[in-house]
């Protein structure tokens, strides 16, 4: 069994990619016909049909390009990519004979190469094919309200119902400053029975919840796990765990969480803690989600779960949840895909989350051929101040075909930058085998030294 230990901690600084221009539909059309398809994605040669949400049954649609080259498009709306770059169609409907054109509103059009990643460029899917696929959010249709629809879940007939948030809503200040952190030993290994149900240890409840977010503009789902004999006169500190590529909110329960954190909290080795399993692909209004996980339009999908983080779920889980504030009581870490992701959170939320996972993080942390990357081998750094009060660990599988050497580039960027760091390596593929070990040891290490 090979190891690699560097003590220490880690964070960054970076920016989220968001894309995605929409233009709006008239007042006047609005209140008549509206366009379903708001922007389009496509490959070079590829085809998609504008969609109408309410079409008029004797009405004439036209539509007409801005730049030809770009795309073309037929009588009947279908849209064909023809060299890569992006412009506009616009849309027209005549009643009648006499009557004039109006125009219903515009598609935004953006023509990609159709040369995709290869394997061997960008991780495969996440999810073991025991695991169900991932049921992806639906793409609202029409605008909010200034009242977001009311996040619910089943209650249990003792419980309030859970509290809206409102636009911009802050997080609780902590009380104090951020403490220094220390890690408590070198070992990584697991116990044989650290991830199974055992006699007379009592486990959290699994919930299931809806929020509104104010990025997708629709309900989101997530799953919190709560802590054994739950108490809310007693404020938790909150681990947020990532999926992968191919996977929803419900992923990481394949890797049972909730049995490795339950048994952990029953033997001292970890302590109480709310656990929440965000759906990360991120959509803006109107934004089609590609169904093929592996295709690259999804990627900035996932880097947006910064924003939706900040904006909707965390002051959501503060909102509703008996929490504690500030950077120490939160932290982030995720498989594969969420891994990247966790290093993205970490790095955008510096002042947030003082703890960060990444469990075979997926490849784009650094620059490749299909993206620039979340950083450079440069700018794979953190502020000095930051150190004592953050840590940051990094696990490889020995065995992981699927994002290689990925993770030992990342650790390798930190060391090189003198950021001080957790990372080691560990037996198996790109598997539960090795993201549970990692969540153990991880969880081991958090909010001790609060």
């Amino acid at each position: 069994m090979r190891r690699e230990f560097v003590k220490g901690t880690a964070l960054f600084l970076a920016t989220v990619i968001a894309a995605s221009a929409i233009t709006g539909i008239s007042s006047k059309a609005a209140a008549k016909t509206k366009l379903k398809t708001k922007s389009i994605v496509l490959e070079k040669g590829e085809k998609k049909t504008i969609k109408f949400i309410s079409k008029k049954k004797n009405a004439k649609y036209s539509f007409t390009v801005k730049k030809k080259a770009i795309a073309s498009v037929t009588a009947k709306g279908v849209v064909k990519g023809l060299k890569v770059g992006k412009t506009t169609i616009t849309v027209y409907e005549k009643e009648k004979k006499k009557s004039k054109k109006k125009k219903v509103g515009t598609v935004q059009v953006k023509v990609i190469a159709k040369d995709l990643p290869s394997k061997t460029d960008v991780p495969a899917t996440d999810v073991p094919s025991s695991t169900p696929q991932v049921t992806e959010t639906p793409v609202p249709t029409t605008a909010p309200t200034s009242e977001p629809p009311s996040a619910t879940r089943t209650p249990k007939p003792t419980e309030t119902p859970f509290k809206d948030i409102t636009p911009g809503q802050t997080l609780r200040p902590a009380a104090e400053t951020s403490a220094p952190k220390t890690w408590i030993d070198n070992d990584t290994d697991t116990p044989g029975d650290f991830d199974k149900k055992q006699d007379g240890v009592t486990y959290g409840e699994v919930q299931s919840i809806t929020y509104y977010s104010y990025v997708s503009e629709a309900k989101r789902k997530a799953k919190v796990i709560l802590p054994p004999s739950y108490d809310a006169n007693k404020e938790y500190p909150v681990a947020y765990l990532l999926h992968g590529i191919g996977g929803d909110e419900g992923e990481w329960m394949g890797g049972a969480p909730d049995k490795i954190i339950g048994n952990m909290i029953a033997k001292g080795t970890a302590k109480e803690m709310i656990m929440v399993l965000p759906h990360q692909v991120v959509s803006l209004p109107g934004e089609q989600v590609p169904t093929n996980p592996m295709d690259p339009r999804r990627f900035p999908m996932f880097d947006r779960i910064v924003d939706e983080l900040k904006t909707s779920l965390m002051p959501f889980i503060e909102t509703n949840y008996s929490v504690k504030p500030g950077r120490d009581n939160r932290a982030v870490c995720g498989l594969s895909m969420g891994g990247r992701e966790a290093i993205n959170v970490g790095i955008k939320l510096i002042d947030d989350f003082a703890y960060m996972g990444a469990f075979e993080p997926a490849i784009g942390v650094l620059p490749y051929n299909v993206e620039a990357g979340l950083f450079t081998k440069e700018t794979l750094t953190i502020p000095e101040q930051y150190r004592p009060i953050s840590m940051f660990m990094i696990v490889k599988g020995e065995n992981d075909t699927v994002v290689n050497e990925c993770p030992k580039e990342y650790s390798d960027a930190l060391k090189a930058n003198g950021v001080n760091h957790f990372y080691y390596v560990w037996p198996g593929g790109h598997d539960f085998s090795v993201w549970k070990n990692g969540l153990y040891n991880f969880a081991r290490r958090i909010f001790q030294n609060n």
